[in-house]
């Protein structure tokens, strides 16, 4: 009988050491599986902030880029303005320089010859040049005219003249204003164009 008890004790004590083993090793199996899983989903997290930092960085990268090229083109742009700007004066001024007497009594000379003798003519010069020699160019000129000549001083004129015929309103403009602006019609395009090819933005 004791014998029996002893077996019973030991196959309860048996049973028991497996149950207690089978849930271990089930416990255990499960921790490591639960284990995995968070590394992989914290490697697959890390993976992912890595890949979004790297495509934020590149987007950063290229809008810095970009405006950079943006800031450098409207630098170029501005310089090319006030380059232009300044050719522009630099055009006005040199050509009045051109414009004395001797110059203006030429070109009025053969505008009138175009115009024909018959007409009633006047000359608007600037103030200063109507003042200095107005009466001399009107009488060397008075025998392309026969109907006469009439010298206007006017403030809109910096430098040149202005030819109307009075009856037909026909006029010739010779001032370094229109002279400028004709010049910097051919020149300024091309200028502006070789400041932007320096520059590699066309």
């Amino acid at each position: 009988m004791e014998v029996q008890l002893q077996e019973l004790i030991d196959k309860i004590k048996d049973n028991g050491v497996k149950a207690a083993n089978s849930e271990k090793s089930r416990i255990i199996a499960e921790a490591e599986k639960k284990a995995k899983d968070i590394i992989h989903a914290a490697e697959n997290k890390a993976k992912e902030i890595e890949k979004k930092a790297h495509e934020e960085a590149a987007l950063n990268e290229a809008r810095s880029r970009e405006a950079l090229q943006l800031a450098a083109r409207d630098l170029i742009l501005n310089i090319s303005t006030k380059i232009t700007n300044l050719f522009n004066e630099i055009l006005i001024k040199e050509s009045s320089k051109s414009f004395d007497q001797q110059t203006v009594s030429t070109l009025v000379s053969k505008a009138l010859k175009s115009m024909g003798s018959d007409g009633t003519y006047e000359i608007a010069l600037n103030e200063s040049d109507a003042k200095a020699f107005g009466e001399a160019l009107k009488v060397e000129l008075s025998n392309l005219a026969k109907s006469g000549i009439t010298i206007k001083p006017t403030r809109n004129i910096d430098a040149g003249f202005r030819l109307i015929e009075k009856d037909s309103a026909i006029s010739y403009e010779f001032t370094n204003q229109v002279i400028a602006e004709n010049l910097a019609a051919y020149v300024n395009p091309k200028l502006a164009e070789d400041i932007k090819k320096a520059a590699g933005l066309s």
